[in-house]
């Protein structure tokens, strides 16, 4: 799609709707293929930086495990179909076997590390709880749902009279008359009038250089909106 888009844009308009059309796109692409996101063991609240550390390690090595496995395969493929250079593939076959299995014992021991950890951050996260809960006569007092509900923002809201606000209706009303009342006050539009009109300028061309360069100084780390593209994608392609 982004192979079809023009090179030169020559109006507001062609600029506006193909950002529309990319953005129906990639819509569309997010509906298709994202997926709900899994809870799993690390989305517990006793997971801490040592676990992450460990989780880290683990998936590095078995990454790396990973690519060699696919260049023994081509190490393979060319101890069979080289034979003037047999020796030498054989050697760095070899090489890459011992690797993996050095590899794969280093996963073993972190692997018990990670399992001895995890036991650890339970432990300290329930003694936690625990000692939290020892001056409590009431098991359920543990809970959200038992304790009082927090005291609402809008309490110290105040009416132009000074007077709080102290319920969701009378905020409620208090925002309908501040930005949407019901008898607003007449505007007088006559100053627009005496507004000096501006010449409408042309539109000079915008190349697909421009907006390139325009994307490149957005922040990447910034929220996505409802394409669900962040800018970080948008500017990488």
């Amino acid at each position: 799609m982004l192979r079809s888009l023009p090179k030169v844009y020559s109006s507001a308009n062609e600029v506006e709707n193909t950002g529309e059309l990319i953005q129906v796109a990639m819509d569309a692409a997010w509906q298709r293929y994202a997926t709900p996101p899994r809870h799993s063991s690390r989305s517990k609240s006793w997971w801490n930086a040592e676990c992450s550390n460990l989780h880290q390690q683990i998936k590095k090595r078995c990454d790396k495990i990973r690519d060699l496995r696919a260049s023994l395969r081509q190490w393979q493929h060319l101890v069979q179909n080289d034979p003037e250079h047999h020796l030498l593939q054989a050697v760095r076959l070899e090489h890459t076997r011992l690797s993996i299995l050095s590899i794969r014992k280093e996963v073993e021991e972190l692997r018990r590390e990670f399992r001895a950890c995890v036991r650890r951050a339970k432990h300290l996260f329930f003694d936690d709880i625990i000692s939290s809960a020892q001056d409590s006569q009431r098991v359920w007092d543990l809970v959200d749902w038992t304790k009082p509900r927090r005291v609402n923002a809008a309490v110290g809201l105040t009416r132009s009279d000074g007077s709080c606000i102290e319920s969701p209706e009378e905020l409620k009303e208090a925002f309908q008359n501040q930005f949407t009342p019901i008898n607003p006050h007449p505007v007088d539009l006559t100053c627009v009038e005496e507004i000096p009109q501006i010449l409408c300028r042309d539109f000079p061309p915008i190349s697909i250089r421009e907006i390139f360069e325009a994307l490149q100084d957005t922040s990447n780390s910034s929220a996505p909106g409802p394409d669900h593209c962040a800018s970080g994608k948008t500017s990488f392609s």
